[in-house]
């Protein structure tokens, strides 16, 4: 009783109505100073919260609802966390259970029960006792098998501190109570949707357990009016508001834009979509899927860890309800391929292609046949494996493995480095690299456990090794054959410029690396006895990135593709499908742009399409698009879009933010007026200094570029850039403006050339914007702190930026401090030059210059790296020398050595960047051949 009069008073002192009936709504308010978790409840942020005590057991009769001892509890909020602390009267502090995930309500126990959805079942139970264990459960749905089956099947990260007011399980003395205070980070709400925005409102409840002597039972109570002795009952749980956003300078929170008319796409819809195949199958990074012949069983290659080079070959049932799938292999090294004999039904010969460890401790890509068993459960046997065949190989390693219809095995190998053929093996005969391989498994010679077929092209040719079949390959990435046609088709990743697919043909040239697919790659390399055969699919990298080759399908669900070559791309998720009779291609079109990394495709035992997104952890099949749902047509103009109030003016929309970037890139010469578009729900999420922000669904960026006029005019507004992200996947559009500067139109998909005031201005198309803003780069190029980390004019006051978005909820994290790192501006002649040449190649490069970026280079160009790990000063270069002597990617204080300032400079093959821009940059041409001057030369 006195406690309680205490907390009253302490209550009135601070200005606070604590009373909340049983069916009121309870705010969780925003902390703006997170409470430190020490269990002392002493943090300001505390003071703001509301303070819930009506804790009662509603569900007995009338006048025995009371709880005997009270409870209070406060809950807050900011970007992160979820915050709670609850302060329990307690005359015996009673606990005996102290691991995490115990049954800790059988002792005295604080619970919290929230329920975020009301139209998804799922739930959550947090208990936590005196010994400060916890207890932590996402429930989906209240009959799913509860603690038994869910207390440990997810990781929490929640946080807590316990003090006690008394002794823990002494039962002959009298305690004063327990407090405990934690937080929850809104990542471990990920299942039902994550974190929510201001306004929203959730269903929970607030219990507790309280063992003392004197009680027959424990005494339940809670905030909520449950009508039944049940903390699982949500439909009786009290509704809890998020209130108190964060505040704005000036007072009031960040407006978010609507995005309203900004929707769909101006192309025509597509027939065809790409859903979950086995939504209940946990899968790592999926590189390939085959059919397991005779059965119902899908073999999958997953190839995580890829810096440890492990990989895992694993079986599953082809069910849709499949829910795990059995480990049959699990090795460090990387799988990329299996297949299976014709008759495995009978000897259960399974082939696996690899790279990793071999003799001498060099790479090496390798076939192994293994046996599997015959009888039930049908692993692999023990001590099966035999190499079939093997060379040296680091990097485009092959290692694709099928059956061609007269039952002989097929192998790819590609020339055995990463970089541009550096050991000249494309079209080496005497090596077994840049090649297709035909074998005879079904025999051996001498010395090896292979016969090569007499029928194949290059037998008994001196100095040709004869299991070649065809040869010019760089990376052969994914092969499959048709066992109805006898097609057999082989992707081939490029490098600069061209992707491409062949049909194979007996002792085809394919031309690598003195050709790139049809175009002159390298001069004075080698070449073999037989003539260029061009790809009989090609693609520029403006629609492909890194072609990830096919089947052909024969399904049912698909008439119009039976027969057709399916294959998509691993950089842009698009799958295209080609019909080829034997003699000419007869089509290639686009079937569905999606967002997958798409690294294998894969036959049902139906026969329909599988597909391996690597990046994305599933799998997924091909089907027909649903019905659209009718949607306004999309902005054919920039003032139709939502973007502007005032289109003339550029006058932002409401939730509509201008920005501005440190290192602006190079545009023709054109200056560039950056907005951001933030939607009703989500925030950015920094990632470090140099990373780009991860940008919630929804999210719009234009950039306006305009040309100074030559004739003292106002500047002249040319285009806006947009890039859009819906359904987690970014598209990129241009509005090219009228001769009034009123408004702008939607340029055509491939973009288009402009005349202005006698200078040629380049609309890029959707395609080749998406070349740079790319996924490697995480699309948004300048949202980056280390681009945003400056002062600006903010509500009438000079503030940090990033502080700015962070004060108005649209950024989590804290501000950066005054050491964190900035890029500087390559055109201020006051920084110091190596800032500004670092600055000028991170803004204008790195995105493609990266590990995995798209630029076919070691060139590492990050503004982090350091120098030795750039690969840049005193390299040679790979893709030409422009008849440089002894040149050098950056020869250091010798730039007429050095290639860098002449890409620069040129326009037209070989430029850099190599779309986007017909202009050359003087300024930047001048700055980094200053720098290439300051470089010290090496002895």
């Amino acid at each position: 009783m006195i406690r309680n009069v205490v907390y009253a008073l302490v209550a009135i002192a601070l200005g606070r109505t604590l009373a909340v009936g049983a069916s009121d709504e309870v705010e969780c308010r925003w902390a703006a100073l997170p409470p430190v978790i020490d269990g002392r409840l002493d943090d300001v942020a505390w003071r703001e919260a509301q303070v819930v005590e009506n804790f009662q057991a509603a569900w007995l009769p009338a006048g025995q609802r009371t709880p005997p001892t009270a409870t209070q509890v406060r809950l807050l909020w900011d970007r992160e966390f979820l915050y709670f602390a609850a302060e329990m009267a307690d005359v015996d502090l009673f606990a005996t259970v102290s691991e995490d995930d115990g049954a800790l309500w059988t002792g005295d126990v604080f619970e919290l029960f929230f329920k975020p959805a009301a139209d998804r079942l799922g739930y959550y139970e947090f208990e936590f006792n005196p010994t400060n264990a916890k207890l932590d459960m996402f429930l989906p749905a209240r009959d799913s098998g509860g603690y038994a089956r869910h207390a440990r099947d997810r990781k929490f990260h929640i946080e807590t501190a316990v003090r006690l007011r008394g002794t823990l399980n002494q039962r002959d003395d009298t305690d004063g109570g327990w407090t405990v205070e934690g937080r929850i980070p809104w990542s471990d709400f990920e299942p039902t949707g994550g974190r929510p925005g201001a306004g929203d409102t959730w269903r929970h409840a607030l219990c507790r357990y309280d063992y003392s002597v004197g009680l027959k039972e424990p005494a339940l109570s809670s905030n909520a009016p449950l009508t039944k002795a049940s903390f699982h009952r949500y439909e009786d749980y009290a509704p809890l508001r998020f209130v108190g956003a964060p505040q704005l300078v000036g007072g009031s929170a960040g407006a978010r834009w609507s995005g309203s008319r900004l929707v769909g796409s101006p192309e025509a819809p597509s027939q065809y979509a790409v859903v979950r195949a086995f939504p209940q199958l946990t899968v790592k990074h999926p590189l390939a899927i085959e059919r397991e012949p005779g059965t119902e069983r899908m073999m999958l290659i997953e190839n995580y860890e890829w810096q440890e080079r492990r990989s895992v070959l694993k079986r599953f049932s082809a069910r849709g309800d499949a829910t795990e799938a059995e480990t049959l292999l699990d090795r460090k090294e990387h799988f990329y391929s299996v297949t299976f004999h014709p008759r495995y039904a009978e000897n259960g010969w399974l082939y696996l292609g690899s790279n990793g460890p071999g003799p001498e401790g060099k790479l090496h890509s390798r076939v192994e046949r293994f046996t599997v068993d015959r009888q039930p459960p049908h692993r692999i046997l023990e001590g099966s494996a035999q190499t079939v065949i093997a060379w040296d190989s680091n990097g485009h390693n092959g290692a694709g493995v099928a059956f061609g219809k007269e039952g002989m095995l097929y192998v790819t190998s590609g020339d055995g480095t990463s970089l541009s053929d550096l050991d000249n093996a494309g079209q080496d005969m005497a090596s077994l690299r840049a090649k297709v391989l035909r074998l005879d498994v079904d025999g051996a010679s001498p010395g090896q456990p292979y016969r090569v077929p007499a029928d194949n092209p290059f037998v008994g040719i001196a100095g040709v090794r004869p299991e070649t079949w065809a040869y010019g390959l760089r990376n052969p990435w994914r092969m499959s054959a048709d066992a109805e046609s006898g097609q057999i088709w082989v992707g081939q990743n490029g490098q600069d410029l061209r992707e491409s697919a062949h049909l194979l043909t007996r002792g085809a040239n394919y031309g690598w690396s003195a050709f790139e697919g049809t175009r002159p790659f390298l001069n004075g390399r080698l070449r073999g006895p037989a003539p260029f055969t061009p790809p009989t699919i090609e693609h520029t990298h403006s629609v492909f990135r890194s072609l990830t080759g096919g089947l052909v399908y024969r399904g049912a669900r698909f008439p119009e593709l039976v027969g057709a070559y399916v294959y998509g791309d691993y950089g842009t998720g698009r799958v295209w499908a080609a019909k080829h009779d034997g003699a000419r291609l007869l089509w290639n079109r686009e079937l569905v742009d999606t967002p997958l990394a798409i690294a294998g495709f894969g036959l049902s035992p139906e026969g329909e399409l599988l597909i391996a997104d690597h990046l994305g952890d599933a799998l997924y099949r091909l089907e027909r698009a649903p019905e659209k749902r009718e949607t306004p047509a999309f902005p054919s103009r920039l003032s139709e879009t939502g973007l502007f109030a005032a289109t003339r003016e550029l006058r932002p929309a409401a939730g509509v933010y201008p920005f501005v970037i440190n290192a602006p890139a190079w545009h023709d010469g054109a200056s560039a007026e950056r907005h951001w578009a933030v939607p009703a729900v989500g925030m950015a999420e920094p990632d470090g200094p140099w990373k780009t922000w991860k940008l919630p669904d929804g999210t719009a960026l234009a950039q306006t570029l305009s040309l100074p006029s030559r004739d003292g005019r106002p500047a002249r507004r040319v285009e806006t850039r947009v890039l859009l992200k819906q359904g987690n996947d970014w598209s990129a559009y241009s509005y090219v403006w009228d001769a009034a500067q009123t408004d702008a139109t939607l340029a055509p998909t491939d973009g288009k050339r402009l005349t202005i005031d006698d200078r040629e201005w380049l609309v890029p198309s959707r395609s080749d914007c998406l070349s740079c803003h790319s996924r490697e780069a995480n699309f948004a190029l300048g949202l980056t702190n280390a681009q945003l980390n400056r002062e600006t004019a903010v509500a009438g006051r000079t503030q940090n930026q990033i502080a700015a978005f962070i004060e108005r909820g649209l950024v989590s994290g804290n501000p950066p401090g005054a050491r964190a790192p900035r890029l500087v501006d390559p055109a201020d002649a006051s920084a110091p030059l190596a800032e500004r040449a670092r600055a000028y190649l991170a803004t204008n490069c790195a995105h493609c210059h990266v590990p995995n970026g798209g630029g076919n280079a070691t060139m590492n160009l990050t503004p982090w790296v350091r120098a030795e790990k750039q690969h840049l000063l005193d390299e040679a270069p790979l893709h030409g020398d422009f008849g440089l002597r002894d040149a050098r990617l950056v020869a250091p204080g010798n730039p007429g050595r050095s290639v860098l300032p002449m890409r620069v400079a040129m326009r037209g093959a070989g430029q850099m960047p190599p779309v986007g821009t017909i202009a050359g940059d003087p300024a930047g041409v001048q700055l980094i051949y200053q720098w290439i001057q300051s470089l010290t030369p090496p002895p």
